[in-house]
């Protein structure tokens, strides 16, 4: 669309009026405006153009460039580690060469990738205390993808010092966004798009059959107000559910970032990140890999085996479309995704309490090791002096 001069950000790629594009785009986002920001609408004006609106040499040249964004994750992720005090092949076997990011960011080419690559970076130039380049690096990320923008709040409130109070807080990550806002409105304008990038995330919330957990909690609400007779709308308790996670994800992600002092910008953007995925509206697999692979950075510590479980298990939620469903298990579709979400959770749960028994039990056997070793000394004669 950006190639034949429409703004992919204010009409859906129906405006294309044909072609093998629009051919391939599935009827859910045929009218809707793409939530991308101007670097990564400018990229995919750049690799089209570059293949000869070519659907099939865009595809290769689009994964090109994704691998470049996950290379550049590596990075990020290694210097996050070496700053963190963490093994750095550990950090890149667990944050960058997983499941997720191997199937989805890679297999899928999805965008998320490069965002994720200028993130990592960013958040390293941060760690280091590069100040221009880290925003330079985080204000690009944001403009591949908007959740990105996380990381621009959470440095600019840690560099207002420990200690700080909430005014100089304030003030800190205001220094920080100005100028960040400033160049996204640049290249918004040089990149021939408008507002309409941010706005535009509302079409995302159009998709109902989707892993988010605050969905599938909304139609069990839905369901029961129209099984005691309240309403017939089949989703009248969807939309105030979705408000409560989205809610709750920016609670948790204030409480994360009031504590980047102590917890590190890595943890605390990461974990920020992944709290706004799982509670929000729309949750896709490959919308987590960004915030793994920040917490992989900074450490798992004694949370490894539920990290591992998690990431692994999300991996296989979504299948490729050439994937038959079973016809008869469709109308459960709801039930059984609910169902995933608390089999998963209750996996990570036993994964972490099974990994806790076995420490105890380690420290346990070391102890009485080290209790049979002291008595047996204690009982040992004392040697007889030579006459």
């Amino acid at each position: 669309m950006a190639s034949r001069g429409i703004d992919p950000t204010s009409v859906g790629p129906v405006a294309l009026g044909r072609g093998d594009f629009l051919r391939a785009v599935d009827p859910v986002w045929k009218t809707a405006p793409a939530p991308y920001g101007p670097v990564w609408i400018a990229t995919s004006n750049a690799v089209v153009q570059a293949a000869g609106h070519d659907p099939a040499a865009s595809v290769w040249l689009f994964r090109i460039v994704i691998v470049a964004g996950v290379v550049m994750a590596a990075v990020g992720v290694a210097s996050i580690a070496r700053s963190c005090g963490v093994d750095r092949p550990y950090a890149l076997a667990v944050g960058i060469a997983n499941p997720l990011v191997i199937l989805y960011l890679i297999g899928g080419y999805h965008n998320d990738a490069l965002m994720m690559g200028l993130l990592c970076l960013g958040v390293a130039a941060a760690m280091k205390d590069k100040r221009i380049l880290a925003v330079v690096l985080l204000t690009l990320a944001t403009a591949v993808k908007l959740p990105a923008i996380a990381a621009l709040l959470v440095v600019g409130w840690v560099w207002a010092g420990k200690g700080a109070p909430f005014t100089k807080r304030v003030a800190s990550v205001a220094k920080v966004m100005v100028p960040a806002v400033a160049v996204l409105a640049v290249l918004s304008v040089a990149t021939g798009i408008g507002i309409g990038w941010i706005t535009a995330l509302r079409s995302t919330g159009k998709v109902m059959d989707t892993f988010s957990f605050m969905t599938m909690l909304g139609y069990f609400g839905s369901d029961f107000v129209n099984l005691v007779g309240l309403s017939d709308n089949p989703e009248i308790a969807v939309a105030p559910v979705r408000f409560l996670g989205l809610l709750a994800g920016l609670g948790i992600s204030y409480w994360l970032m009031a504590r980047a002092d102590r917890i590190g910008i890595p943890r605390a953007v990461g974990l920020g990140m992944c709290a706004l995925v799982l509670l929000g509206p729309v949750m896709w697999p490959w919308y987590l890999p960004a915030g793994f692979a920040l917490i992989a950075a900074a450490g798992l510590g004694r949370f490894r085996p539920s990290y591992m479980v998690v990431v692994v298990a999300i991996s296989a939620l979504v299948w490729p479309t050439s994937v038959n469903p079973v016809e008869f298990l469709t109308r459960y579709q709801r039930i059984l995704s609910f169902s995933v979400i608390v089999l998963i959770a209750l996996a990570a749960w036993g994964a972490q309490w099974l990994a806790a028994r076995r420490h105890h039990r380690r420290v346990a056997g070391r102890e009485a090791r080290q209790a049979l070793l002291h008595a047996g000394a204690e009982l040992e004669p004392a040697p007889v002096a030579a006459r």
